[in-house]
């Protein structure tokens, strides 16, 4: 593996660039991306691949999808459900725990991550977090030491909710902050003053959680840099220990709640990156230390670490300490990723609980990957990671050169490599710090799926298909 690169992030960037490169493209949690997973990978593929990760020594994580939110937040592109019946949250994790019992059995090494996403995980009662933990530990050997990470709503957190969530054993907790600004979080559906948050980071703290992040988002409707300087101001209180600063996606043509957010609020493509730098900019000025394209921790951080010693990794959950990990995916829509596969259940919870009622898993999409996928994701994963990757390095061994096996990419680099986004020697392909902003269209050079569709999409211009992704900045 080659050296960690540092990639410093530029002080401007031009104009043109953004234009010209902040098109719509995948954010790379996985390759090949979800809209290219195929509905002829089924419950037994997904098995077939259970089997071949068991021979294995990688470890191993859990995800459970837990969908559930009290209201609805205008930005949220997230698989959800808006409820307030405790009957149906009950029905859901009984499915869920029918679930794990199933796939438990199959399973002979130790659980050593365990993540549970939303949906809004803290809308459980704690009488259910532990219910469900227990569940957990009954079907899965989670091994004493295993990190156990929890999404979080602010609003749902009180001190003795949060001393359960320890008592469970949940070390890490992402707390889904947004922005600070009073009228954005009023247009964004998202009220919870700074005072709340302060009170729960104090509570958290007192409780004996030892990680908290923050997820920020940037292209908020009425966010300014003046708006985002106020929100750093509260981050400097606070000091959570790491930070995920995310752009927030506008896609009303695939979530409706986003209808209720006005587009001429939202600031354009320059506005946006003028906001992203900001925000970094500030963080660093605070000590924080930028881990890929949009993470930030303190330099004693595990993923800060981890990023200097070439150990860091990005999946579904963003940034990882576990390049090998796989993990198993639980609850609607809910994706595995295995060494060479990916898996996805259902998202109809109808669907999911006849599959299940039915013995069978309820997987209804993925996708095999073969070892140009995996190569290509190789150097995917490491362009988002580290801003770098060495062609000695890619992984399966190639049958051929470098750059004969990638002409295609490299093809399209060359343009990026003329405005100053990249830089391709004989042994590297590493971001400039204006690259480091567009990592993602460097990273698309190497997406096999993604460009054939270019004409065809050119043609139907405006399709769903061809803004199926968000901007790339």
């Amino acid at each position: 593996m080659s050296a960690p690169f540092a990639v410093p992030l530029p002080a401007t960037m031009d104009p043109s660039l953004i234009d010209r490169y902040g098109t719509p493209m995948p954010r790379y949690t996985s390759y090949p991306t979800a809209p290219h997973f195929t509905d002829a990978f089924d419950g037994q593929a997904y098995l077939n691949a259970h089997r071949r990760s068991m021979h294995r020594a990688a470890p191993l994580g859990l995800y459970l999808h837990l969908p559930f939110c009290r209201s609805l937040c205008a930005y949220c592109a997230c698989h959800r459900k808006i409820t307030t019946s405790r009957e149906t949250i009950t029905t859901y994790l009984r499915y869920l725990t029918k679930e794990l019992s199933h796939v438990g059995r199959w399973v002979g090494r130790p659980v050593e991550r365990v993540h549970w996403g939303g949906g809004t995980p803290t809308y459980l009662s704690a009488a259910e977090v532990r219910q469900l933990m227990e569940t957990i530990r009954q079907h899965f050997d989670v091994h004493p030491s295993a990190q156990l990470n929890i999404e979080a709503d602010p609003r749902e957190l009180s001190r003795p909710y949060l001393d359960a969530l320890v008592d469970v054993g949940f070390q890490r907790m992402s707390l889904g902050v947004q922005a600070f600004d009073p009228k954005v979080q009023q247009t964004i559906g998202r009220v919870q003053p700074a005072e709340l948050v302060a009170r729960v980071v104090a509570d958290a703290r007192a409780a004996g959680m030892n990680r908290l992040n923050f997820d920020l988002i940037y292209g908020l409707p009425h966010q300014t840099e003046d708006t985002v300087a106020a929100t750093l101001k509260e981050v400097a209180l606070l000091q959570p220990d790491s930070l995920s600063v995310f752009g927030y996606a506008h896609v009303p043509w695939m979530m409706k709640n986003q209808r209720l957010i006005p587009a001429d609020a939202l600031p354009d493509p320059q506005e946006r990156v003028r906001l992203f730098l900001a925000i970094a900019r500030g963080l660093q000025a605070q000590g924080y230390v930028p881990i890929g394209m949009d993470h930030f921790a303190r330099p004693d951080h595990p993923l800060t670490r981890a990023l200097n010693t070439g150990a860091i990794h990005r999946n579904f959950q963003g940034y990882t300490l576990h390049p090998s990990m796989e993990v198993l995916g639980f609850g609607v829509s809910a994706i595995s990723q295995f060494h060479d596969a990916y898996a996805q259940h259902a998202k109809g919870f109808r669907d999911y609980y006849t599959r299940l009622d039915a013995g069978e898993v309820p997987t209804v999409r993925g996708r095999r990957l073969t070892p140009d996928d995996r190569r290509r994701r190789f150097i995917i994963n490491r362009l988002m990671c580290e801003m770098q990757v060495a062609k000695d390095d890619v992984s399966p061994a190639l049958p051929q050169a470098f750059d004969t096996h990638f002409s295609d990419a490299l093809q399209r680099l060359r343009p990026m490599e003329a405005d100053g986004l990249v830089e391709v020697t004989d042994t590297h392909i590493r971001a400039t710090p204006t690259g480091r902003v567009l990592i993602r269209p460097i990273a698309a050079a190497f997406d096999a799926y993604l460009h054939p569709l270019k004409e065809e999409r050119r043609r139907s211009a405006g399709s769903v298909a061809e803004r199926r992704h968000a901007a790339a900045v």
